[in-house]
């Protein structure tokens, strides 16, 4: 008996179909019996005879996964087969104005050798990246594990040292000192992949959302509490829980604690690093709705990094194919679900749709 806890959760369409394939080998090589657990209803339907649904705590419906999928009994399964990403983001403003752009951004990590770490070489993370994101527009970042995504986030918030400009509200900040950046950092936010490991658990709900209002400060005429009601109400939680600690709240509750936690500073630009890959189908659906709801309302920019295109797809205007580093393929969504031009794009589509 094999239990596969989750086991492509964090991997990208290529890397989980191989996954996958790997597992179904395993099982017909060996006879083992796999116990295979996901909140992927597309992957569970791809590698599973049977399924059971779970719900509270009990198994509230179970078959053999054609039946399931077909024909639902249970009101839970409806709503999960239910529950995908769809939709698109609304048109982006025209005359918008653009937030950020690089031009031939590269990041290269020296590689050293002996006593005296001498550079012998280069791990090119991101090589000549040129993009552009405007006011209400989302710009999608997908490619492989390793390919340089998060990399080319992390460089254009100048969080880690790279080459070329990078532009912001028409100033090149690619040189800006320590002391300058500091009061960049209020327009420029992120939430990251895991809702459990980036809040800390000593801290209440209050405390995390409000940490960045330290930093910053407060509105004039606001107190911290006021504005963390009022941003908890915005992103769907009850302000009467923020003396809460993390491990009070769901998945989808604390992704939406980070969200605040980025919101509440009212930034021009959001990083948003696989924001909805922990979560499950149903909270997935919730989380990309508010998303989409907070940039119609505050005009956000959006880079969006995530190996699950159909959220990708939910969610972005344009979208930049990333391969080793390099920008391989770029353009507007529906040119890149619907025409895509390299084999390496079509491999992905591939991956994520089947085909």
């Amino acid at each position: 008996l094999l239990i596969a806890d989750e086991p492509t959760t964090a991997l990208d369409v290529t890397i989980q179909a191989q996954i996958l394939d790997l597992l179904a080998e395993l099982k017909r090589k060996e006879s083992l019996s796999l116990l295979f657990i996901s909140h992927d209803l597309n992957i569970v339907r791809r590698i599973a005879d049977r399924v059971c649904v779970m719900q509270g705590g009990e198994i509230v419906e179970q078959g053999p996964v054609a039946e399931i999928f077909a024909n639902p009994q249970h009101p839970y399964t409806r709503k999960l087969l239910a529950a995908e990403p769809t939709g698109r983001p609304d048109p982006v403003p025209e005359g918008a104005e653009e937030i950020v752009r690089t031009e031939g951004l590269r990041v290269w990590f020296p590689i050293q050798r002996g006593f005296l770490r001498k550079t012998v070489g280069h791990i090119k993370a991101v090589n000549a990246a040129t993009l552009s994101v405007r006011a209400g527009e989302t710009l999608g970042i997908v490619g492989e594990s390793g390919s340089g995504k998060t990399t080319l986030a992390l460089a254009i918030m100048r969080l880690i040292q790279a080459e070329g400009p990078v532009i912001y509200l028409g100033q090149d900040i690619s040189r800006w000192k320590a002391g300058d950046l500091r009061r960049l950092r209020r327009d420029m936010q992120i939430v990251f992949q895991d809702p459990f490991g980036s809040l800390s658990p000593r801290m209440t709900a209050e405390e995390i959302i409000a940490e960045g209002l330290g930093v910053h400060g407060v509105e004039p005429g606001r107190n911290r509490t006021e504005m963390v009601a009022e941003i908890m109400t915005e992103v769907g939680l009850d302000p009467a829980t923020m003396g809460r600690y993390p491990h009070e709240f769901s998945g989808g509750q604390r992704q939406r604690i980070a969200i605040a936690r980025a919101m509440i500073l009212r930034p021009r630009v959001v990083v948003l690093d696989e924001p909805t890959s922990a979560l499950d189908m149903t909270v997935q659906v919730q989380i990309v709705d508010l998303l989409r709801d907070l940039q119609r309302k505050y005009g956000l920019a959006y880079l969006f990094i995530s190996h699950d295109l159909r959220v990708v797809r939910a969610l972005s205007h344009k979208i930049i194919v990333m391969r080793q580093g390099d920008i391989v393929e770029s353009g507007t969504s529906d040119k890149i679900f619907e025409r895509p031009q390299t084999d390496y794009t079509r491999e992905l589509m591939a991956a994520a749709f089947g085909g």
